[in-house]
C-alpha cells in the first residue's frame, strides 16, 4: 500500500473517534483500486470485513442491467437514513461509480452530502471526476488515488501466484493498475496478452506503411478490441520515452526491451509526444462513433509520415 493510502486510512481511524460526519469523493484512473480502498475505509470504521451485512451500511450503484444509477435507488437509501443507527454507531453510504448519476439523481443526493446527519459518512468513487456535477464536487473532500506502487502490486501477486518470473512480468505489465492483470492466472494467460502486444508493436512500430495499413483495415476481423489497441500503442510510446531517458526499470512491456532498442533512433522524443497526444485525442472522440478503422489508418500515416 502506498504511503498516501496509509495516511488516509490513518486519518479515518482517528477522525471517527470524534463523532465525525462528512462526504468524500475518491477519484483516480480506472483499475487503481478505488473500490478496494473504500472497502478498507468501511471495514475499518465498522471493524469487520463483513461490512455488507452491517445494518448501517448502504451502497448505491447502478443496477446490473442499467447504465445509470436510478433515482429511486437513491431515494430508498435516503429514506432509511432517517432511521436511528443501530447501537449508536456510524452510518456509511457508499456511492460506487458516482459519475453514473444523472443530474436529477445527483441533485436528490446533494442536500444530504452537503449536510450529513450525525455520525454519517458519504463515500463517492469515480474514475471520471469531470463527469461529476460541480455542485457535488464542491461539497466533498476530494481524495486522489494514484496507481499502486510496484511493491504493493508484487505483494498482491505473490499472494495468489507461485511463479516469480510471471510475477515480475505482471508487475511491470500492470502499470500500477490491478485491473490490468486480474484475469491473468498463469503463464498461458500472459502469453496471450504478450502475443497481442507484440502484434501491435510489429505492425504499428516495426513494419512498413503498407503492412500497418492492411493490419488496421483487417483489425475488426481479427477480433481485437479497439480500445485495447489504442491503450497498447500509448504504453509502447510511454516505454520508448522512458528508454529515451534511460529509465529502463520502469518500462511496462519488458519482453519488448530488445525490440525497443532497435527502433529508438526512429522515434525522437518530440515524435513520441506528438503521437501520444494524438492518440489521447482519438480516445476522447471515440464516443462520437468515429470509424475505428479510420482512426487506426490515420495513426499508421502519422507514425510513418516523417520517414
Amino acid at each position: 500500500m502506498q504511503d498516501s493510502r496509509k495516511k488516509y486510512l490513518e486519518f479515518f481511524k482517528k477522525i471517527i473517534k470524534e463523532d465525525f460526519s462528512g462526504s468524500f469523493l475518491i477519484y483516480g484512473e480506472r483499475g487503481i483500486g478505488k473500490n478496494d480502498f473504500c472497502k478498507q475505509i468501511i471495514s475499518q470504521i465498522f471493524q469487520t470485513e463483513n461490512y455488507k451485512n452491517h445494518p448501517d451500511y448502504y451502497e448505491i450503484k447502478k443496477a446490473k442491467d442499467k447504465k445509470i444509477i436510478l433515482i429511486q435507488d437513491i431515494r430508498e437509501v435516503l429514506l432509511k437514513l432517517n432511521l436511528a443507527s443501530h447501537q449508536g454507531g456510524y452510518k456509511i453510504i457508499y456511492v460506487r461509480d458516482a459519475d453514473k448519476m444523472l443530474p436529477e439523481s445527483a441533485n436528490v443526493l446533494l442536500k444530504n452530502i452537503e449536510e450529513p446527519g450525525k455520525k454519517t459518512i458519504f463515500l463517492l468513487s469515480t474514475n471520471k471526476i469531470k463527469s461529476i456535477l460541480p455542485t457535488i464536487k464542491s461539497r466533498c473532500v476530494k481524495i486522489y488515488l494514484g496507481p499502486l506502487s510496484k511493491k504493493t502490486i508484487l505483494k498482491k501477486l505473490s499472494e495468489k501466484i507461485n511463479n516469480e518470473n510471471l510475477i515480475k512480468k505482471l508487475a511491470a505489465f500492470s502499470l500500477g493498475k490491478i485491473d490490468r492483470i486480474n484475469k491473468i492466472k498463469n503463464e498461458s494467460d500472459f502469453e496471450m496478452q504478450e502475443k497481442f502486444v507484440k502484434n501491435v508493436f510489429k505492425y504499428f512500430f516495426n513494419a512498413d506503411l503498407v503492412s500497418c495499413f492492411l493490419f488496421s483495415s483487417e483489425f475488426n476481423k481479427k477480433g481485437i478490441k479497439f480500445r485495447n489497441a489504442l491503450n497498447t500503442i500509448l504504453i509502447i510510446l510511454r516505454d520508448l520515452l522512458l528508454m529515451k531517458n534511460n529509465n529502463y526499470k520502469n518500462i511496462s512491456f519488458i519482453f519488448l526491451e530488445k525490440d525497443y532498442q532497435k527502433i529508438l533512433e526512429k522515434f525522437p522524443e518530440q515524435k513520441i509526444l506528438e503521437l501520444s497526444k494524438q492518440i489521447l485525442d482519438y480516445k476522447r472522440i471515440i464516443k462520437y462513433n468515429i470509424s475505428e478503422k479510420l482512426i487506426l489508418e490515420n495513426i499508421c500515416f502519422e507514425n510513418y509520415k516523417n520517414e
